[in-house]
């Protein structure tokens, strides 16, 4: 269905004054793409904090290096982490998730590198730019960021591609019409906008510049969760 039309659907149900339930988020934060000082450190204060899902991206790291990270990580929390690849290693390290790139195409679920069995409780989710990646995608997974929906802050110059009012239609679509799985912001998500995100119908946000450019990123992920409601 046309953006436009979907904006037409969505007008008179739904204002951007107008606030759905507040239910609890789902806060992803995501690593920067390169190792910051102290960044093992951060994510276990992070973990203590309450942070529920962390996922690991590093596209430039190859096994070895995400096994000598996660060992680093307290076996209490590794079922919060999700990799952004390698699912041999969420098998090993019984993690709480794989994560699929929007050009990486159909997932096999439940299996792992070489056919190994994914853990039970081990979580899929997705990329998606827009709704013709929402369509193209499995319906299966746990959720699927979708974004940028405000300009970046990690990413200077990498801005959205729709409205927020169009975005609110897509969600709105993607859940009655398309009995989808829930779908997180992300792009340029702040404790400042993130109320204006849960208007717009999303499940939660994903951040990254939000928590890792902050002086503070444990200050800053708990106003992101308490900036929710708002």
């Amino acid at each position: 269905m046309p953006i436009r039309r979907l904006v037409s659907r969505l007008r008179g149900i739904f204002s951007p004054d107008e606030a759905p339930s507040a239910e609890a988020p789902l806060i992803i934060v995501i690593t920067p793409e390169a190792e910051v000082p102290g960044e093992i450190a951060t994510v276990k204060k992070l973990f203590a904090a309450g942070l529920t899902k962390l996922h690991l991206r590093r596209h430039d790291w190859g096994a070895q290096d995400y096994r000598d990270w996660i060992l680093e990580i307290p076996q209490k929390y590794r079922s919060r982490l999700v990799l952004h690849g390698h699912p041999e290693l969420v098998a090993e390290y019984r993690l709480g998730g794989i994560h699929l790139q929007s050009d990486r195409g159909p997932h096999r679920k439940k299996r792992g590198k070489g056919g190994r069995d994914l853990p039970e409780g081990v979580t899929i989710s997705r990329s998606c730019h827009d709704y013709s990646e929402l369509l193209q995608g499995p319906k299966d997974c746990a959720y699927a960021t979708l974004g940028p929906v405000f300009p970046s802050v990690s990413k200077r110059g990498y801005g959205p591609r729709r409205t927020p009012e169009e975005y609110a239609a897509i969600i709105d679509y993607w859940r009655d019409e398309n009995h989808g799985h829930p779908v997180v912001a992300l792009g340029g998500v702040t404790p400042e906008n993130i109320g204006r995100v849960r208007r717009m119908g999303f499940a939660g946000v994903a951040v990254v510049g939000a928590v890792w450019e902050s002086e503070n990123p444990v200050a800053a992920f708990r106003a992101l969760r308490d900036g929710w409601s708002m």
